[in-house]
């Protein structure tokens, strides 16, 4: 694909009608610098309001992958004996340069995605800022070390303890990592915490007096669960 390039911006094809100026990364970021991707090969980005190719970027293979997990496998020992604070300082940087390139990030993500604007720099651009910003703030004012009486209690991240507990070489016996079951159990996690949150509120609203009535006039308790209280907790809940 030519001389060795990081990010390159070129002109539109003769056959475009596109003003914009186009993206050509024909190559991959591993280990800290860019290298050429084996398939040699770049896959079009297309312009969700006109179809037009707006960017060309390189198609990753299986090599690729491995290389990329053997780098962060070196990079890991040296990365994971970095104090907390300039763990914190590189995060920062990163911050500061999506900030500076807000306008640049918010107008190609518009063009692809066909999102608004204003939308992309708010939410796609907004809120890895905020994010990064609140987990700097976290990992500042953490007491990793702290002094109880004559004990000093040092906290040190537990690494990956689900993984090593339930994939291969488990204590337990268990080996569920990258299987369906692991996927659902992963879901399960995520996604309750949202359902709690939106049925919360309803149950809270939920007039007792009802209940109270359709006992009263004889109604079942399975009755009453199902028509009074799952009928305005379902809506909720799949809303979650």
């Amino acid at each position: 694909m030519g001389a060795p390039r990081g990010r390159d911006l070129v002109s539109p094809a003769p056959n475009s009608s596109s003003a914009a100026e186009r993206l050509l990364q024909d190559r991959l970021y591993i280990g800290g610098e860019w290298v050429e991707a084996t398939s040699r090969i770049c896959i079009a980005v297309h312009e969700s309001g006109t179809g037009e190719v707006m960017a060309e970027v390189a198609e990753a293979t299986e090599l690729d992958i491995d290389r990329a997990v053997q780098a962060a496998a070196a990079a890991y020992p040296a990365w994971s004996a970095t104090p907390p604070t300039e763990r914190a300082d590189y995060l920062e940087a990163i911050s500061r340069g999506i900030a500076e390139r807000t306008e640049e990030l918010a107008r190609s993500i518009a063009r692809e995605v066909g999102t608004p604007i204003r939308h992309g720099r708010a939410i796609q651009v907004g809120n890895p800022i905020q994010i990064i910003a609140g987990t700097t703030r976290a990992i500042r004012d953490f007491q990793f070390q702290e002094e109880i009486g004559n004990v000093l209690v040092v906290r040190e991240p537990a690494g990956v303890v689900l993984l090593a507990l339930y994939g291969k070489g488990s204590p337990v016996g268990i080996d569920v990592a990258f299987t369906r079951t692991a996927i659902a159990l992963a879901l399960l996690f995520v996604t309750l915490p949202f359902v709690v949150r939106s049925v919360q509120p309803v149950l809270h609203e939920l007039d007792v007096s009802m209940e109270e009535a359709a006992e009263s006039l004889g109604a079942r308790p399975l009755t009453v669960l199902r028509q009074i209280v799952l009928n305005p907790l379902i809506m909720s809940a799949c809303l979650g």
